[in-house]
């Protein structure tokens, strides 16, 4: 019996970097459906702070962003900083401000197992 593989965050990081462009093409029709459902049970019209981990190229976070009050912060995050580069661009495109301290957009390399917010301060 062969031993369990069992990756490594830089394993994983890589992975997904080298499959981002295409996970991107494949992954929105699906995207679309799971993340309608998703944002309605989480009753993003009272948020007031978000965290999307995980949030590989973007397009989740982008329509929770169009969604919550601009007065919400929202953070949208992946492990891999292509998928990063790849919401980073999808953001700008769709007339966002990112990343400064006007904003309350944030889009960054983030590990789901060491998420970069303090700890009760995103309600969704």
């Amino acid at each position: 019996m062969a031993a369990p593989i069992i990756a490594t965050n830089e394993d994983v990081r890589a992975a997904w970097d080298a499959f981002s462009e295409a996970y991107e093409l494949s992954s929105q029709p699906w995207t679309n459906l799971t993340d309608v459902e998703l944002q309605y049970m989480s009753r993003l019209d009272s948020a007031k702070s978000v965290c999307v981990a995980g949030a590989g190229p973007g397009l989740g976070g982008l329509q929770i962003r169009q969604k919550v009050s601009q007065d919400c912060k929202v953070v949208v995050g992946d492990l891999s900083p292509e998928m990063v580069k790849l919401a980073e661009l999808l953001f700008t495109k769709s007339g966002y401000s990112i990343n400064n301290e006007e904003s309350n957009t944030k889009v960054q390399v983030m590990d789901n197992q060491n998420l970069p917010v303090e700890s009760d301060s995103c309600d969704r």
